[in-house]
C-alpha cells in the first residue's frame, strides 16, 4: 500500500509540474569537450528561482514570470555565466546548447603528461595491487587532483581502500577484474590522451551510469566524436621503469557523413630501468569508430591493447640494502654470458573490444547499451628447484646475520660486498648443476631431470560483458537512472616450463609430498592422469585448472534536485556464481581435483542515499551513506585451488558500511572541500602462501571473518593570491585498523595434516601498505605567455608494514621455557611477546616536487607543448614506500630476526621530460 501511495504522489507531482506553461529549457555542455555538465545551478536572479542540471546537462525552469530576467549558471569547476533572458508568455523558451568554460587549471596544459602510468606502482606478483591515488582524480577537485600525482611515490591509497572498492567502466561496461575485483590500468598502455574522456564520481556521490562504489566510480568514454580533430605527437624521456616514450593520436572529428574515427599508438622502452636488472618493452594501440545513425542515436566500436614485457624488482631485507649500499638493490637478476638476466619477467597483454549504442529518444532521456570482450594474458616467471639449495641471492642462509661464528660472518660479508655473482642470481652455477645431471643420465642411465628451472605462472581470463542503462528526466526536479550488467568469465591458471637451464626435463612431482609420503608414490603426483611426467620446455606442469564465474546485477536510482536540496537514493541487486574445473587429477586429492567441482552461489544487495544542502551557489553540505553485501571474489575463495576443489569453510559475503560528510565551497579566489569519512568492513577474507618452518611444508593461510575500520579527514583548499598564482594545501589524517580477532586457517598443500584453525589476535593493529597521514603544500603560477610553474612539498607518515597473521597466534607465543623459573618466565615473556608481535612503522619524510611547462601556438593552427617535471628533488632515498612481514616464522628459536621484514624504498630523483605537438 505504501508503495502505491508513493507512486501515486510521484505521478501527481509530475502531472502538476508539466501542467505549467511557459518556462526556460536548455542543455549545458563543457566548452572544451562537449560533454554534458550535470549538477550546475541554473538561477533566475530576480525571481530567485533555480534548478539543477540533470545527468545529461539538461535543465527546465517551469511556471516562471513573463518578462526579462538575469540567468545565472554556476557549477563547480566552471566559470560563472550571467546573461539576460526573455521569458515569453504561454511557451517554453529553448536556449539550446549552452557552452560553459572550465576554470583555468595550470595542471591541464599538458594532458599527456598529467598522469604517467607506471607499472612499478600498479601491480604485485599477481598483477592486481594498485595505488588508486596514482590512477584517478578530478581536475575540479583540489584534493583528488593533488593526490593523483603528489602522493603517488609512496603508494598512497585514497581513504586507504583497496582497489576493488573503486569501479572503472568503459562506455558504461564494468571492466574490473572479477578474480580480485580491481581494474588493471596497465591494460590501457599509458595512452593517456586516448582514455582522457571520463566522468569521475568521488566516494559515495551519485553516479548517472552506475550504482557506484565505496571509493568512487569512473566511466571512460571512447566515443570517437568526443575527440578534438587533428594529429597529436609526443615524445618523452624519463628515468623511471622505462626511459623513452613515443605516442601519436589522430582524430577526424565528426564528418558530414556521420562518421568519426580516432586512432592512437604508443611505445615505451628501457634497456634497463632505474632499478638494476629491470627492463621495459611495451607497445599499445587504440582504435575507435562512431557512426551517427540519425540525430538521436549512434553506434561505437572500440578496440585497444598493450602487449608488454618487463623485468621486475622485489622487496628485500634491510641487511641486503646495507651490504650493497644501495636501497634499489634488486635480488632478481644475475649475469649470464656477460649480460644481465632477470629471473622474474612479466609478460602481459589484455586485448579488448567494446561495442556501444546510444539512443536519445527525447530531450532528457538517454539509453545506452553495450557489449565487451577482453582476453587477459598474464605470465610471470620465477625460479624453481628440486632437492637443491635455494638459488635466490637474498635467501636467509646466505646472509651474514644467519651465522654466529665471526669468521663465517666476515666471509659472507666480504662475499656480499665484493662478489657480484654471490649477491646476484648465479646463472652459471645453475647451468653447471643441470649439465652434471645430463652427464649422469648419459653415463649411468639414471633418470635425473633439471635441478633448477625457470617456470612461467599463467593467469589468463576471457571476459564476456553486457550492459544496458537508462537515464531519464521525469520532471523539472526528478530524474531516474537504472541499468543492468552481465559478465561471464573463464579464468585459467597453470604453469609452463620457460627454461630448463641446460637440462633435459623436469620431473613433475611434489617434493614435499615425496618427503612426507615415501611409501605412497601416488600422493606425490601432480597429475595422476600423466604420472611421472617429464616436462619439456613449453609443457604444462604443476597445476592446471579453470574457474568459471557468472555475475549479474540490476540497479535503480532516483535523483531529486530542488532549489536548496539534492536527494538521491539507489538500490542494487546482484547474483554471483563460480565453479572450479580441474584439468589435472592431483595425488593429494584424487577424488576432488579433476573435472567440474561444486557450484557456489551468492545473492547480494546494496542500498545508498545522499543529501546535499545548497546554502547558495557556492556553499554545499553533503552527507552520503551506503550498506552493501558483496560476494567473495573467486580468486580468494578456495583453500588450495592448485590442488583441490575445497572452498574456505563457511565462506560468507562481505558486508560494507560506509558514510561521508562533506563541506564544499567555491568562490572566485577560494575553493576546496573538507570531508570526514567512516567505513566498516565485515566478514572479509585474506589469503597468503608461504613455507611453514614448524611442519616443513608449503601452506596456504586464510583469514576469515576479518573486521576492519577506516576513518579519517580529507582537506583540500586552493587560494588565488593573484589571478595567476594559486596556493594549495591538501592533507589527510586517517586511521585504518583491524577491529576483531579473526580465524586463521592453515591448509597444508602436501596433505600431510588436516586443515587447522586458530584465533588470530589482530585487534587494533594497523592496515599496512599506505600512509595514514599525508600533506602537501603547493604553489602554482600560470605565468604570462603560456608558461606554467608549480612546486609542491609533500610529507608522509604513519605507514606500516603488512602484518603476518601467524605471528599473532598462540603457537607463535608458546615459547620453550623449559629449565626457566617462574620468575624468569614472568619477567621475559612480555618483552619477547612484544618483540614478536610488534608492527613496524615505515620511514616517512618530506619529498619536494616541481614542474615547468610552456605552450607555444604557431600561426593559430599548431601547438607545441613542452613540460619538465622533477619528483623527489632532494633525492630522499631513505623513504620506505612499502614493506611486509614474512609468513615464515622460526618456531624453534622464536627469533623474529631469522626471517625479518622486507621493504621497498623510494627511487630518488625522478625526471619526466615531454614534448608534444598538435595540429
Amino acid at each position: 500500500m505504501k508503495k502505491k501511495i508513493i507512486l501515486f504522489l510521484t505521478l501527481l507531482l509530475n502531472a502538476m509540474l508539466y501542467a505549467q506553461t511557459g518556462g526556460i529549457t536548455g542543455v549545458l555542455v563543457d566548452a572544451q569537450t562537449g560533454k554534458p555538465v550535470p549538477g550546475a545551478n541554473v538561477m533566475l536572479r530576480d525571481q530567485n528561482r533555480f534548478v539543477v542540471s540533470g545527468p545529461l546537462g539538461d535543465f527546465r525552469l517551469s511556471n516562471v514570470t513573463v518578462g526579462t530576467d538575469l540567468l545565472s549558471i554556476t557549477s563547480r569547476g566552471y566559470a560563472t555565466i550571467e546573461s539576460e533572458v526573455k521569458v515569453a508568455s504561454d511557451k517554453v523558451t529553448d536556449l539550446g546548447v549552452i557552452k560553459i568554460a572550465p576554470t583555468e587549471n595550470p595542471y591541464d596544459n599538458d594532458e599527456e603528461a598529467l598522469i604517467t602510468f607506471d607499472e612499478s606502482q600498479l601491480d604485485d606478483e599477481a598483477g592486481n595491487s594498485q595505488s588508486i591515488g596514482n590512477l584517478s582524480g578530478a581536475s575540479d577537485d583540489v584534493y583528488l587532483r593533488t593526490a593523483s600525482y603528489a602522493f603517488g611515490a609512496t603508494r598512497f591509497r585514497i581513504r586507504g581502500y583497496d582497489s576493488e572498492y573503486y569501479k572503472t567502466y568503459i562506455n558504461g561496461i564494468d571492466f574490473n577484474d572479477p578474480a580480485r575485483g580491481s581494474f588493471n590500468y596497465s591494460m590501457l598502455g599509458g595512452m593517456n590522451y586516448a582514455f582522457r574522456n571520463k566522468v569521475i564520481t568521488n566516494g559515495l556521490e551519485a553516479a548517472s551510469f552506475s550504482f557506484g562504489d565505496l571509493g568512487g566510480v569512473t566511466n571512460i568514454s571512447t566515443r570517437a566524436s568526443e575527440y578534438a580533430p587533428g594529429v597529436r605527437f609526443s615524445g618523452a624521456y624519463t628515468n623511471r621503469n622505462y626511459h623513452w616514450r613515443g605516442m601519436v593520436t589522430y582524430a577526424t572529428g565528426l564528418r558530414p557523413n556521420g562518421w568519426a574515427f580516432v586512432a592512437s599508438a604508443i611505445t615505451r622502452y628501457a634497456d634497463e630501468g632505474i632499478v638494476p636488472g629491470t627492463f621495459y618493452e611495451s607497445y599499445g594501440y587504440f582504435l575507435s569508430a562512431e557512426k551517427f545513425l540519425n540525430e538521436r542515436s549512434s553506434f561505437t566500436i572500440s578496440t585497444f591493447g598493450a602487449p608488454t614485457r618487463r623485468g621486475q624488482a622485489s622487496a628485500t631485507y634491510e641487511e641486503c640494502y646495507s651490504l650493497t649500499g644501495n636501497n634499489l638493490y634488486n635480488p632478481n637478476w644475475g649475469y649470464q654470458n656477460g649480460k644481465k638476466r632477470n629471473s622474474r619477467v612479466v609478460e602481459a597483454f589484455d586485448p579488448a573490444i567494446v561495442l556501444s549504442y546510444e539512443w536519445k529518444p527525447k530531450r532528457g532521456t538517454t539509453f545506452n547499451a553495450g557489449a565487451g570482450f577482453r582476453y587477459s594474458n598474464y605470465a610471470s616467471s620465477a625460479l624453481n628447484w628440486y632437492n637443491a639449495p635455494d638459488p635466490r641471492p637474498d635467501y636467509y642462509r646466505r646472509l651474514p646475520s644467519f651465522f654466529t661464528d665471526q669468521s663465517a660472518i666476515d666471509l659472507y660479508t666480504d662475499l656480499w660486498e665484493n662478489d657480484v655473482n654471490f649477491r646476484q642470481v648465479n646463472w652459471d652455477n645453475m647451468y653447471a648443476v643441470n649439465r652434471l645431471n645430463n652427464w649422469e643420465n648419459e653415463k649411468t642411465g639414471s633418470d635425473l631431470g633439471s635441478t633448477y628451472i625457470v617456470e612461467n605462472r599463467h593467469s589468463n581470463q576471457a571476459n564476456y560483458m553486457l550492459n544496458a542503462s537508462l537515464n531519464t528526466r521525469l520532471s523539472d526536479f526528478l530524474t531516474l537512472q537504472g541499468g543492468m550488467g552481465l559478465k561471464y568469465t573463464d579464468a585459467s591458471y597453470y604453469k609452463t616450463i620457460d627454461d630448463l637451464l641446460g637440462g633435459q626435463f623436469w620431473l613433475d612431482v611434489d617434493q614435499y609430498a615425496e618427503r612426507d609420503f615415501p611409501n605412497n608414490p601416488d600422493v606425490l603426483q601432480n597429475n595422476l592422469n600423466n604420472p611421472n611426467h617429464k616436462a619439456k620446455a613449453g609443457d604444462v606442469f604443476g597445476y592446471d585448472y579453470n574457474i568459471r564465474n557468472l555475475k549479474a546485477n540490476i540497479w535503480a536510482q532516483n535523483t531529486l534536485n530542488l532549489p536548496h536540496w539534492d536527494i538521491d537514493y539507489a538500490v542494487l541487486l546482484s547474483y554471483s556464481q563460480f565453479m572450479r574445473h580441474g584439468n589435472m587429477r592431483n595425488g593429494r586429492a584424487p577424488e576432488n581435483s579433476y573435472g567440474n567441482g561444486s557450484t557456489h552461489r551468492y545473492v547480494n544487495y546494496g542500498v545508498k542515499a545522499g543529501v546535499t544542502y545548497k546554502l547558495d551557489g557556492r556553499n554545499y553540505f553533503m552527507v552520503n551513506a551506503m550498506y552493501e553485501t558483496r560476494a567473495p571474489h573467486f580468486g580468494q575463495a578456495y583453500l588450495s585451488p592448485k590442488v583441490k576443489d575445497n572452498i574456505i569453510p563457511d565462506l560468507k559475503s562481505e558486508r560494507v558500511v560506509g558514510m561521508d560528510l562533506t563541506y564544499r565551497f567555491q568562490y572566485r579566489k577560494f575553493q576546496g572541500r573538507l570531508t570526514g569519512f567512516y567505513s566498516d568492513f565485515y566478514d572479509q577474507t585474506e589469503t597468503s602462501s608461504f613455507f611453514h618452518d614448524q611442519y616443513q611444508t608449503f601452506v596456504n593461510y586464510i583469514l576469515t571473518g576479518v573486521h576492519k575500520t577506516y576513518k579519517g579527514i580529507e582537506l583540500g583548499v586552493a587560494y588565488k593570491v593573484y589571478p595567476d598564482v594559486t596556493l594549495t594545501f591538501v592533507g589527510t589524517v586517517a586511521r585504518y585498523q583491524y577491529k576483531n580477532r579473526p580465524t586463521g586457517i592453515t591448509n597444508y598443500e602436501n596433505g600431510s595434516l588436516p586443515d587447522t584453525a586458530q584465533v588470530v589476535y589482530l585487534k587494533n593493529y594497523n592496515v599496512g601498505g599506505t600512509p595514514q597521514e599525508a600533506f602537501n603544500v603547493g604553489i602554482n603560477w600560470a605565468a604570462p605567455n603560456q608558461w606554467f610553474f608549480d612546486v609542491n612539498l609533500c610529507y608522509f607518515d604513519r605507514a606500516y608494514v603488512d602484518i603476518s597473521p601467524v605471528r599473532r597466534t598462540r603457537a607463535a607465543l608458546s615459547f620453550p621455557w623449559e629449565g626457566s623459573t617462574a620468575e624468569e618466565i614472568e619477567s621475559n615473556y612480555k618483552t619477547k611477546a612484544e618483540e614478536i608481535t610488534h608492527q613496524q612503522e615505515l620511514k616517512g619524510g618530506f619529498m619536494l616536487n616541481a614542474s615547468i611547462g610552456k605552450l607555444i601556438y604557431i600561426q593559430r593552427k599548431y601547438a607545441l607543448n613542452l613540460n619538465v617535471s622533477v619528483s623527489n628533488i632532494l633525492n630522499k632515498r631513505d623513504i620506505q614506500t612499502g614493506g611486509y612481514e614474512q609468513g615464515r616464522f622460526d618456531y624453534s628459536t622464536f627469533d623474529v630476526n631469522r626471517y625479518p621484514n622486507k621493504y621497498y624504498y623510494a627511487q630518488g630523483i625522478n625526471v619526466f621530460v615531454n614534448v608534444g605537438f598538435k595540429f
